[in-house]
């Protein structure tokens, strides 16, 4: 969504036995404050822009990340 992930999201991705985590955002900049918030376990593998509405000035952001090993809390 827009806003971003919520905390008790991010925090229950965290302590989940997900390995790869595959994001796409409509906007950039709550994507990068969500990014933060997984570098202590994940590793950013990718990050792709897409242009879904051409001729506007909006962007989709796909971002894949990997778990780094032995993060799993």
């Amino acid at each position: 969504p827009r806003r971003g992930l919520t905390r008790k999201v991010v925090e229950a991705l965290m302590k989940s036995d997900a390995q790869l985590i595959i994001y796409s955002s409509c906007s950039a900049e709550t994507l990068m404050r969500d990014l933060a918030l997984f570098e202590e376990s994940f590793d950013i593998l990718s990050l792709k822009p897409f242009e879904m509405f051409p001729l506007t000035s909006h962007l989709e952001v796909v971002a894949v990340m990997r778990r780094r090993e032995g993060t799993l809390l």
